[in-house]
């Protein structure tokens, strides 16, 4: 759908095929899990512009309703702390702040700050329902830009100008393939995945009953600030995650609590 809504800003007639009843795959997933996006410092990978940027203009125009904006990420931990420091010191933090507790308190008089060491402030989180911005975007993009939907159609084979699929040949004077994680249906001879030791995995989401309150850290749970747990000296979060939570680590497991992270 970026590349769709790229390719129809410039003027060009656009159709996107679609083998399934409606948008899914790697898009549909992120919107999916947790029934909410976070776009974070991402770009969007038609534009090269940020992706809240993108998003903050295509929902106003789609009708797509915003829940909520921005995101505080408490430390509770000095390691945690030593990773949003490191954070602020990259090329992701522009627009972020780091507050002290105290300094968090009074920006956000709701924010629980007893035991922690830090707390980063990001304008830049976006949350909204997946079952509304995902249909809402395809018909935006339909009956804005022009852009033609042919669901339910399957792409067999791809040549210069040219594609197969289920419905009959389709000709264009360029073709976008995006198969999201399904990299055996089209140029299967030019990927290896057992040569570059790469497996397709699968996220699932449980839903659990919570007895007792838990805090998370930013520097247990993935995402924006991988690049810089991975890059911390002397594995010390690597460390401190195999000594508190070696099983969850072993099975790949990582929690995400929306209680614990307040978004504003």
């Amino acid at each position: 759908m970026s590349c769709a809504l790229a390719a129809a800003r410039r003027g060009l007639k656009v159709a996107v095929i679609e083998r399934n009843a409606r948008a899914c795959g790697r898009l549909g997933a992120q919107l999916r899990s947790g029934d909410d996006h976070r776009p974070g410092s991402c770009r969007c990978l038609a534009t090269g512009a940020p992706q809240p940027r993108v998003w903050l203009e295509v929902a106003a125009q789609a009708g797509i309703p915003i829940i909520a904006r921005g995101l505080w990420a408490a430390a509770r931990r000095p390691e945690s702390a030593a990773v949003l420091e490191a954070f602020m010191r990259s090329d992701m933090a522009g627009g972020c702040r780091l507050f002290s507790a105290s300094a968090a308190r009074r920006q956000c008089p709701e924010l629980n700050t007893d035991g922690l060491q830090a707390v980063l402030w990001s304008p830049h989180e976006l949350r909204f329902e997946s079952r509304d911005a995902i249909p809402a975007l395809a018909d935006w993009l339909r009956r804005d830009h022009g852009v033609t939907f042919v669901w339910e159609t399957a792409v067999h084979a791809v040549a210069r100008r040219n594609s197969r699929t289920s419905r009959g040949p389709v000709s264009a004077a360029a073709i976008v393939v995006a198969p999201g994680e399904d990299l055996t249906t089209l140029f299967r001879s030019g990927w290896r995945p057992r040569e570059w030791a790469s497996a397709r995995c699968r996220c699932c989401v449980l839903r659990a009953r919570v007895f007792s309150a838990r805090h998370i850290d930013v520097g247990s749970e993935p995402g924006a600030l991988r690049r810089v747990c991975q890059s911390a000296r002397g594995g010390w979060l690597r460390q401190r995650l195999a000594d508190e939570q070696a099983e969850y680590l072993a099975h790949g497991i990582h929690s995400l609590s929306r209680k614990d992270r307040t978004a504003a």
